[in-house]
């Protein structure tokens, strides 16, 4: 539950964030956005739980907050961020979804399934995520 980074000259791997959830939620998806150089990232939360969440730091690792609170998604995967958007996979809760990189207006893209009646069906199970920006 840490955000890293490698040393691109020595190899070796650099804490940048602490956990910011409890032990047995796994931070999953991360990405920078170029412009401010903020890194964005998934944290899935309790497995089969709907608590998971999405945080921001800045670049040295300070300003940590949630833009997605926990519950704001089920298992937040794969993030991406793109035309001010940061866009993830949410596996149990069966949806590709998108927020403001401030995390407001969040919306669902894609269902593929019910997350209570589908429960347990990992062929719903959005996993990973491409943005294809043609």
């Amino acid at each position: 539950s840490k955000v890293l980074r490698v040393d691109g000259e020595t190899g070796a791997a650099v804490e940048i964030v602490g956990p910011v959830a409890p032990p047995r939620h796994i931070n999953d998806g991360v990405d920078v956005e170029r412009r401010t150089a903020r890194i964005f990232w998934s944290n899935m939360g309790e497995p089969a739980t709907r608590d998971g969440s999405i945080w921001r730091c800045e670049a040295d690792g300070g300003g940590v907050i949630s833009i997605l609170e926990p519950g704001g998604a089920w298992t937040p995967k794969q993030i991406k961020l793109h035309d001010g958007h940061v866009y993830w996979s949410d596996r149990e809760g069966m949806a590709v979804r998108r927020c403001r990189l401030d995390g407001s207006g969040a919306e669902t893209l894609v269902r593929t399934g019910d997350p209570d009646r589908d429960k347990g069906d990992m062929a719903r199970w959005c996993v990973g995520l491409a943005i294809d920006a043609a």
